[in-house]
């Protein structure tokens, strides 16, 4: 697996520069990081399957909230609720992370890209947009992301 980081947002998706318009207006309206209570789910409907969410542990530790169901049946398991560091080996571990460690330290979007294999397939392209999103406007607490399988590297 290799994931590259772009802070610039070079994102080629659609879908994705639509996630970082709603998140940039309801930063702008709060004045603050957003919540997740501040995402609708019919304003959500189109990132859905494609949508998940990564709950940030004080320790420092990551877990799945939520995955949408396109990447659950691409990847051939759902890991719901389970820490990242309970799924991933240490070598994938420290470089699959670095995007969440970013923005938890930034408290800004991250665009991430790469390549990646899932269980009996073979390495896919993708393209993720992830934001942060405080319960209290500041402490990123939940991690936000879309990503498009098979995007442009």
């Amino acid at each position: 697996m290799t994931v590259l980081l772009d802070p610039g947002l070079g994102y080629s998706d659609a879908r994705l520069k639509a996630l970082h318009c709603l998140w940039q207006e309801k930063t702008e309206a709060r004045g603050a990081l957003p919540s997740r209570a501040e995402f609708a789910p019919p304003e959500m409907r189109d990132f859905l399957s494609d949508l998940y969410m990564v709950d940030v542990a004080r320790s420092g530790r990551f877990r799945y909230r939520l995955i949408g169901t396109a990447i659950t049946q691409r990847v051939g398991r759902d890991v719901t609720g389970k820490y990242f560091d309970q799924i991933y080996a240490p070598e994938v571990l420290e470089n699959f992370c670095a995007s969440f460690h970013w923005i938890a330290r930034h408290k800004l979007p991250l665009r991430s890209y790469g390549t990646m294999t899932f269980t009996d397939q073979e390495y896919l392209s993708f393209e993720a947009l992830e934001v942060p999103l405080a319960s209290d406007g500041v402490t990123v607490d939940i991690i936000l992301g879309v990503v498009a399988v098979g995007a442009p590297k």
